[in-house]
């Protein structure tokens, strides 16, 4: 996609998230030029423009991380303007639909979002992975889960289950 701030435009500077639906779709969250609230945007996997939706003003300012459920294409957007996390429901035919909005407890200002197979959400700030199961992540419950990474700067986080096996990958800013 292009620069800029319009439909089918995306500000590079503030993209904040990239993920990929089950069925191709390309959703990528930013914060236009100027604007109040970030949005989220939806390519189709040859990079044509399919839809936006703005986020709710003050829930996911600067918006700062994407994590998707494959089972529901369901996607999580955070923010590091705010504790507030939003979901969106990817269509088959690539609208997003809001679908809840909720606060993870303990002002942790995400700056990266991951969801794995089974559900669970995992979230990084500054030197800590958090980890909510999602029964616990829905009833806005604290997390279940935390723990210091090496950083003070972790800014990205991805999930991947093998043999039963949990691993957890970050990246760190000037690593």
């Amino acid at each position: 996609p292009a620069q800029g701030g319009g439909a089918g435009q995306i500000n590079w500077a503030t993209a904040g998230g990239i993920a990929v639906t089950t069925n191709g779709f390309i959703v990528i969250a930013d914060q236009p030029p100027g604007g109040p609230q970030g949005r989220i945007s939806v390519f189709s996997n040859s990079g044509g423009f399919v839809a936006q939706a703005a986020t709710s003003a003050g829930a996911d300012d600067n918006p700062s991380g994407l994590g998707i459920d494959i089972a529901s294409n369901t996607v999580f957007s955070s923010a590091t303007a705010s504790d507030d996390h939003q979901k969106w429901r990817i269509s088959a035919a690539g609208v997003p639909t809001w679908i809840d909005q909720e606060d993870t407890q303990g002002n942790v200002n995400v700056a990266d979002m991951a969801v794995e197979v089974d559900g669970d959400v995992y979230a990084v700030t500054g030197n800590t992975i958090y980890r909510w199961t999602r029964a616990t992540f829905n009833a806005n419950g604290g997390p279940n889960n935390t723990w210091a990474t090496a950083s003070n700067a972790t800014v990205g986080v991805t999930i991947r289950t093998a043999g039963g096996a949990r691993y957890i990958y970050t990246v760190s800013a000037g690593s």
